[in-house]
């Protein structure tokens, strides 16, 4: 009971997490035998926006997302979520985090509407608020008519949008992304980035991908190459100077400048 307690009182307030970084990252290394997956990393992520991750290894963000989210300790160094050890201390944590990504893409026989439903019961939300958020989300991410419909029988970018639309039904301090935008078209892109532009005033929304798509909306870029952060910059550093680039072109301008001053 106290442990309950104590997680529903935590404080993920935006005056208390001024405070201190929503994500630290400090000396942090992480490897799978001889293949390196994080490099001396140290990041931190004090403000609410939107931040991209670009690398050349899909294994530096599947690793980043692990290590965030309490999932796996790092080799070395320390990971910090929200004031707590992310690993030691991922029960609070994790509560303060949505997860959208391409292992947890919504399936299954349910209807969508009581799917969502489980998700914010799950989370500590009431029946009345819960539908009352699931309605106003769905007419957000343009997927209201599909709530009475069996999860199998929606189209991809329709669970897409509603695996999204199910992190942030609890309000998240942070969610994190994969690139599951990038399997979206223009137009069902368009409309997830509307709601997450109004999202990030409130709270830090992580993006992690390595194709194109996100420059636009993107506050902060992280660039790893080979496991090791090569450059960290807001988008008005780089764009403003280069015009509009895709995110394959950012990163290839970066690492063709890093590679040039590593010799």
């Amino acid at each position: 009971m106290l442990e309950k307690r104590k997680l529903a009182d935590h404080d993920f307030s935006k005056d208390h997490l001024s405070q201190r970084p929503i994500i630290k990252l400090t000396g942090v290394s992480f490897d799978f035998g001889e293949r390196v997956a994080l490099s001396n990393i140290s990041i931190e992520m004090a403000d609410f926006g939107l931040f991209g991750i670009i690398s050349d290894s899909l294994l530096t963000q599947a690793t980043l997302v692990d290590l965030m989210c309490g999932y796996t300790e790092s080799s070395s160094g320390e990971v910090e979520i929200l004031g707590y050890s992310a690993f030691k201390g991922r029960r609070y944590a994790r509560k303060g985090i949505g997860l959208a990504c391409h292992r947890y893409i919504l399936n299954g026989t349910l209807f969508l509407r009581d799917t969502l439903l489980a998700f914010a019961r799950i989370r500590g939300l009431d029946k009345v608020s819960s539908l009352e958020k699931i309605e106003s989300l769905a007419a957000r991410f343009g997927i209201s008519g599909y709530l009475d419909y069996r999860i199998e029988n929606l189209a991809k970018s329709t669970r897409i949008k509603a695996t999204i639309l199910a992190e942030l039904l609890h309000d998240p301090v942070i969610l994190m992304m994969d690139s599951l935008l990038e399997l979206l078209n223009y137009e069902d892109r368009q409309e997830v980035m509307m709601v997450l532009e109004d999202y990030k005033k409130k709270s830090l929304v992580v993006v992690l991908t390595d194709k194109p798509g996100i420059t636009n909306i993107v506050d902060h870029f992280f660039i790893f190459h080979c496991g090791r952060l090569i450059a960290s910059m807001d988008k008005s550093q780089y764009i403003g100077e280069k015009g509009n680039l895709t995110d394959d072109e950012i990163y290839s301008l970066i690492v063709n400048r890093f590679k040039e001053e590593s010799y």
